[in-house]
């Protein structure tokens, strides 16, 4: 990639597919990135309509492959962006793992996913988003299918006591600093136990000088709810928040297993993007997405 940012988007060319690459052109543009659309070829099945006239006359993979590559070509040839570069990537077998291998082989600095699906051509998003968030490298931005907030004017940061969760703000200071952010930093209280909540103040004040210190607007509170996830989300309006950044928190390695229950119902549940950071271990980073 000819300026080493690169944006990944799997597609399975329904309609709710468009939503998806239409954040990622209004990230691209932003940060001056490519933008890879990928389809993953898992299965011939009778759903594979679009396909099915030249299954029987060239092959499956062939036909399958072809009709792919054109419908990519078709949507790539729509979009009137002239400073943005697009590439396409076609890849077969598992989807999960051949949305992670993609996003590693086109060095992408973002993943962007959808957490539902309609589409009878593909099962790229939806089931598999999970462990794709789960297992990627890079940080991965979900959405639901309606919606269309790409502000990220407001960022909402909730944080608890876990050394990898505060690795957010690093992530968080620098979307900010790319987009003109404000960071709303929210810790969950579940228990109205003063010594608890008295380390989430704590924690919060430390946070509160590191984000000053890096120049970018903020507001930081406690707040208590019965559950962590539900708190999060109703709070989200509270400060217009336009996306959410979570950490997916389980060991690397178990790609079956789903992200955490809190990120796993903010993830699924949001009405805004949520961007989902892996925790980084010994030296690697994963936070730089822009830079």
């Amino acid at each position: 990639m000819a300026r080493g940012k690169n944006i990944l988007v799997p597609v399975d060319f329904s309609e709710t597919s468009m939503v998806k690459i239409d954040e990622a052109i209004f990230i691209a543009k932003i940060v001056s990135a490519d933008v890879t659309l990928m389809h993953v070829i898992e299965t011939y099945s009778q759903n594979s309509s679009i396909a099915k006239e030249k299954y029987e006359q060239e092959g499956r993979d062939e036909a399958i492959e072809k009709v792919v590559n054109e419908k990519l070509d078709e949507i790539i040839s729509k979009i009137k962006e002239k400073n943005i570069v697009f590439h396409k990537k076609i890849a077969f077998g598992k989807i999960y793992q051949a949305i992670i291998d993609g996003a590693e082989s086109v060095n992408a600095r973002l993943l962007v996913m959808g957490t539902t699906s309609t589409s009878r051509f593909g099962k790229i998003l939806g089931t598999n988003t999970a462990r794709v968030v789960r297992a990627a490298k890079c940080p991965v931005i979900t959405m639901r299918d309606k919606s269309r907030v790409f502000k990220f004017k407001n960022i909402l940061l909730p944080l608890d006591f876990s050394k990898e969760t505060r690795q957010k703000i690093k992530i968080a200071i620098e979307t900010a600093h790319q987009f003109g952010s404000q960071i709303h930093v929210v810790s969950v209280t579940t228990s109205g136990d003063e010594f608890h909540v008295g380390k989430l103040r704590g924690q919060l004040a430390v946070v509160k000088q590191q984000i000053k210190e890096a120049g970018v607007p903020f507001t930081a509170k406690v707040i208590k709810g019965k559950k962590i996830s539900e708190t999060i989300l109703h709070y989200a309006p509270v400060v217009n928040a336009d996306c959410i950044i979570i950490m997916t928190q389980q060991e690397v390695g178990f790609v079956e297993m789903m992200v955490g229950t809190s990120a796993e119902q903010i993830m699924n549940n949001s009405m805004i993007p949520v961007i989902s950071v892996r925790p980084s271990k010994g030296k690697e980073v994963y936070f730089n997405i822009f830079g």
